[in-house]
């Protein structure tokens, strides 16, 4: 089965992203409550694929749960997750949005890298994941029009002062 209601076994996740990128193509909405149930599966690439297909397809009773990964552990569902917040067009997602962009590295991340130790080539993946993000959330915030957003996007991408 390719979806479940639960996300607590783990079918192949490259079946799982293979239907979610096809509903995704299709734009049609019946898949939406499937998709839903994805955003609780247990692998971050099908948590982020579930997450653009529903920004994709317009899902806005989504958003809520959208919303609130991007907190998530990984940063290719916050990645995602900001960027579906702008297509569906969730002015609830602005403060949010806005955190993100101001906020520093998830600490989750930051805790696996000094868990495992990988030094020097985890920070340089972690700075990547966090300009991503923080890229998805710029973008989502000129699409919500989000006039309160114009200095802090000021400040991350254009004000760099070169010491």
């Amino acid at each position: 089965m390719l979806f479940r209601s639960e996300g607590t076994s783990d079918p192949d996740p490259q079946v799982q992203l293979t239907a979610v990128n096809a509903l995704r193509r299709l734009r049609e909405r019946g898949g939406a409550k499937q998709l839903n149930s994805l955003l609780n599966e247990r692998n971050p690439h099908v948590r982020a694929a579930a997450i653009r297909a529903l920004g994709d397809l317009g899902e806005k009773d989504a958003a809520p749960r959208i919303l609130s990964l991007l907190r998530d552990d990984s940063s290719y569902v916050r990645s995602a997750a900001a960027e579906a917040l702008g297509k569906l067009g969730d002015r609830t997602a602005i403060l949010p949005l806005l955190h993100v962009l101001s906020g520093e590295a998830n600490t989750n991340d930051v805790a696996a890298g000094l868990v495992v130790g990988t030094g020097d080539k985890f920070l340089a993946e972690l700075q990547l994941n966090q300009v991503q993000t923080k890229t998805r959330a710029v973008e989502a915030l000129g699409v919500l029009r989000a006039p309160e957003a114009v200095e802090p996007i000021i400040d991350y991408g254009l004000d760099r002062k070169s010491t």
